[in-house]
């Protein structure tokens, strides 16, 4: 396959190919200034797809994969109370209990039943997460396939959503992804308050949230500017001591309420299982499927970004674009890295679920990629219809879509069919690369004889 190079000269020039500089196009800045009313009917499509496609809650799937449930309808059913010391909650589960004791307080005064809560609170929770997360791509300025591309892999993976709607009593992760992209719009727009407004919410709903505040302070100290309203060295410092501040007294104030009914602390366990495991249980075999599980939710959209990456070869990458792939990088590795070292025993099959709390951080690193290798429209146009397919195919889960079933055997073989439509993904931008790059490159090259030709016969 005849695959052409797509280089960058000067950060303020056109992009190449081949040393030819590329002629911009003028209707270039009316595509990419705010969301269109197009990405916002495909967030509709998509998750009208995704509901009608879900298995429905059921006792037999809290039985089989969300034990987790009953500590949350717990709380719930518990308020206006603490729940009761005999129900030995988890103590990691205990101290998410501000987003379930709210559920509780909703179904007390409206009679209707905390199930029924729990269900209406995940529907509007998915609602305002995919549509802020379509508002926050368009802060990637990409053309509107390139979103519709990001938010296909950000509805459709088989982890965002699936779980939630058919065990919504574990809505807590849910409400963290929310208080995540609040945080991350707050970033891209420069709303200090709005960030920490996004992070209380993470912070009430998770314990991972400490692990985004590298990505937070980090932001505001190398990539929001030194210019006003929000530059100066003294308002940073403020802000920084905002968000610890948040952080710090949320969990330690959360943990100090769940000491008064749950069993014993023992998060630190949490951060050293996969060392005893290796010290006791070793099997290489299981920590290589573990691990090859942990990158399910993130293979087909990597392998997305890696093709264009392998076709286009910008020179350089301008400081604050290095800066906030960095950062959102790093902050996958963080969100990630929790679950991974709880190991086999603790963490379990769980890891992919909580793996993909990092889905959000990943796409949009995979968005400023796209936007700095400046990525044809033609070629997003043509990848469209095979992403729409493979990431289609991928979302059904072997336990929550409504092909599903309760049969943990199926999860190898889903974690397979996973890889495959990663590399099929991978192809056939490979193959449009290809296609498209040759074929502008002849036209750029049409174009700049006839400018050259006029300027001889002008001359």
């Amino acid at each position: 396959m005849n695959h052409v190079k797509h280089s960058e000269v000067k950060s303020n020039e056109s992009p190449t190919f081949g040393g030819l500089a590329r002629f911009p196009d003028p209707a270039a800045s009316s595509r990419f200034a705010e969301p269109k009313s197009g990405n916002y009917l495909f967030c509709f499509i998509l998750l009208l797809l995704l509901f009608a496609t879900n298995r429905s809650p059921d006792q037999s799937l809290i039985e089989f994969a969300g034990m987790d449930s009953y500590s949350y309808i717990a709380i719930a059913q518990a308020f206006p109370h603490l729940p009761s010391a005999a129900l030995r909650i988890p103590f990691h589960h205990a101290q998410r209990e501000a987003i379930p004791y709210l559920v509780g307080a909703i179904s007390s005064l409206t009679n209707l039943s905390v199930g029924t809560w729990f269900f209406v609170v995940v529907f509007f929770l998915i609602l305002a997460i995919v549509f802020i997360f379509a508002r926050l791509l368009s802060e990637l300025s990409l053309p509107k396939s390139g979103i519709n591309i990001l938010l296909l892999f950000f509805v459709l993976s088989p982890y965002t959503f699936r779980f939630y709607i058919a065990l919504p009593f574990v809505l807590t992760d849910l409400s963290f992804q929310l208080g995540l992209v609040i945080v991350a719009l707050g970033l891209f727009k420069q709303r200090p308050w709005f960030t920490l407004s996004g992070f209380l919410l993470a912070s009430l709903s998770r314990q991972t949230a400490l692990l985004i505040i590298p990505l937070i302070l980090g932001w505001a100290y190398l990539v929001w500017p030194a210019a006003k309203p929000f530059g100066s060295k003294l308002k940073k410092a403020v802000f920084s001591i905002a968000v610890l501040t948040v952080g710090i007294l949320v969990y330690k104030g959360a943990g100090k309420l769940a000491a008064e009914y749950a069993q014993p602390n023992i998060n630190e366990a949490h951060l050293v299982g996969l060392l005893n495991w290796t010290s006791t249980s070793f099997s290489l075999k299981e920590l290589s499927v573990f691990l090859f599980r942990a990158l399910v939710p993130f293979v087909i959209p990597v392998c997305f970004v890696l093709a264009f990456l392998f076709c286009y070869s910008p020179k350089k990458w301008l400081g604050s674009e290095r800066t906030k792939i960095f950062l959102l990088l790093g902050s996958v590795i963080l969100i990630c890295s929790q679950p991974i070292l709880g190991g086999p025993m603790i963490t379990g099959a769980n890891l992919t679920r909580l793996n993909n709390l990092a889905i959000v951080p990943l796409l949009l690193a995979i968005g400023v990629i796209l936007k700095r290798l400046n990525v044809e429209e033609e070629l997003f146009d043509r990848v469209f219809p095979y992403a729409c397919l493979f990431a289609g195919l991928g979302s059904f889960h072997h336990v929550f879509s409504y092909l599903g079933g309760s049969n943990s055997q199926h999860a190898g073989q889903f974690t397979i069919v996973s890889f495959l439509l990663g590399g099929m993904m991978f192809f056939v931008v490979l193959y449009f690369t290809g296609v498209v790059l040759p074929s502008r490159l002849e036209s750029d090259l049409e174009l700049q004889g006839n400018r050259e030709s006029v300027c001889a016969i002008e001359s």
